[in-house]
């Protein structure tokens, strides 16, 4: 079963197609990666995925309805998560109640959000349910803004999977974090529930390796391979386009 599928997309910009007739399918429970050189498109099609910007032309489907023209707040509504390259975190307010927020705005509770969240114990509950799956219940009581980079990249996820999403878009989850801080992060998406499509953006090939079921792989907005781990790094395209003299597994 297809969770999300993305059909003939193209962006056109003057001059160029950053996307180039691109059809991707992720299924129910998958983990994809998807990698590619600077400049590849990755970012211009995770956007339209997301609900960021509209494709020229071409479909997007999820969970078999067409969403093409559907906001990205309301994908986000329906099931369809995304986390960001820079944090979208609320630094004043605690872990725990960054948490509650998106909670709630999944429930029928989000437009009330000034209502004490004395008064919303289910929302704590499942925040702090949220919080445990991470690893981040020792740090409820603490601001976000005073979390190292990491906790803050796994505080980012902890709000994505609060409205528990049938997708999963991790924009390069362990970009700019130490070899510790990535090896934890691979940990805590390795725990994520497979009732949840995965489908990452990211550079780390060891991390690619160890997280996904397949990889598709673009250059100049086109994709060039697709295909479990093995297949695509002994690709000769790939190793020509791509990953080269990087080490990978």
């Amino acid at each position: 079963m297809s969770a999300l599928v993305a059909t003939g997309i193209y962006r056109r910009y003057a001059g160029f197609n950053a996307l180039d007739d691109v059809n991707f399918t992720l299924a129910a429970g998958e983990r994809r990666a998807l990698i590619g050189p600077n400049g590849a498109g990755k970012s211009t099609l995770f956007d339209i995925l997301g609900g960021q910007r509209e494709p020229s032309s071409g479909t997007i489907t999820f969970d078999g309805r067409d969403i093409t023209k559907m906001p990205a707040h309301q994908r986000a509504l329906d099931g369809l998560a995304r986390t960001f390259q820079r944090n979208n975190l609320c630094q004043g307010l605690s872990v725990l109640e960054n948490v509650r927020l998106s909670v709630q705005a999944h429930s029928k509770a989000k437009h009330d959000a000034l209502r004490h969240a004395r008064r919303h114990g289910d929302l704590i509950e499942r925040a702090h349910e949220v919080l445990a799956n991470l690893s981040l219940s020792n740090l409820a009581s603490h601001r976000a803004g005073e979390l190292s980079y990491g906790d803050q990249r796994k505080l980012e996820i902890a709000m994505a999977i609060a409205g528990d999403p049938r997708v999963l878009m991790v924009d390069e989850p362990t970009a700019g974090m130490s070899p510790a801080e990535t090896a934890e992060m691979v940990t805590v998406m390795q725990k994520l529930p497979r009732t949840m499509s995965l489908l990452i953006v990211e550079h780390d090939m060891d991390v690619v390796a160890a997280l996904a079921d397949r990889t598709t792989v673009l250059q100049n907005g086109v994709v060039i391979a697709e295909g479990d781990w093995d297949e695509v790094r002994n690709s000769e395209v790939v190793q020509r386009a791509y990953i080269g003299g990087q080490r990978t597994r």
